[in-house]
């Protein structure tokens, strides 16, 4: 990993600033316009699962897109678990290493964002997904890109590198996650 130097950073600080802010403002609109076609593109009344919902923002943004989704928010995090709780009337916590607490052809569409990089046996959660999931059903699979593992954090307060999360088990390339 690089380190720049305290002075840079200090004499840089309002550069690293604006580019935080043009980080945050390109992440929100590209994230809200990948959920917004995918969103849009299911049929009416579909039932929708996020496993690793967090805290529940992604569930914000699709109900403010489609009120006519049944949505289902799946973490096993105790925090960010009672923070969706009070968000989500269909939150559940479990663990996605361990069988689903779903019968099958349950949901039209999965969503599935930065928890695979986290399993130990990522078949067991795909396995599970492929049994809950209806038939024509659509799964959405991202993980972080392995870019991820060589941009430096660049002084800012966080991590933009993957190996720096301790929690991180191993990368996926689009071609590996095919593979799965």
């Amino acid at each position: 990993m690089l380190n720049f130097p305290k002075r840079d950073i200090v004499a840089h600080q309002e550069f690293l600033q604006e580019v935080k802010r043009a980080h945050r403002f390109y992440a929100r609109f590209y994230f809200l316009k990948k959920d917004y076609s995918l969103i849009k593109s299911l049929p009416k009344n579909s039932r929708v699962l996020d496993i690793g919902c967090g805290d529940g923002k992604y569930f914000c943004r699709s109900m403010l897109m489609r009120d006519d989704l049944y949505l289902v928010g799946l973490d096993k995090d105790l925090y960010l678990s009672h923070i969706a709780a009070n968000q989500i009337a269909g939150f559940v916590r479990a663990d996605c290493n361990n069988p689903l607490p779903f019968k099958e052809w349950s949901f039209d569409f999965v969503h599935i964002a930065h928890v695979i990089e986290h399993l130990p046996n990522p078949i067991i959660l795909l396995s599970e997904v492929l049994r809950i999931l209806r038939p024509k059903g659509i799964l959405y699979l991202e993980a972080p890109s392995v870019s991820c593992a060589f941009i430096p954090p660049l002084g800012l307060k966080g991590t933009l590198n993957f190996y720096d999360d301790p929690t991180h088990i191993r990368p996926y390339t689009r071609e590996s996650l095919r593979r799965l």
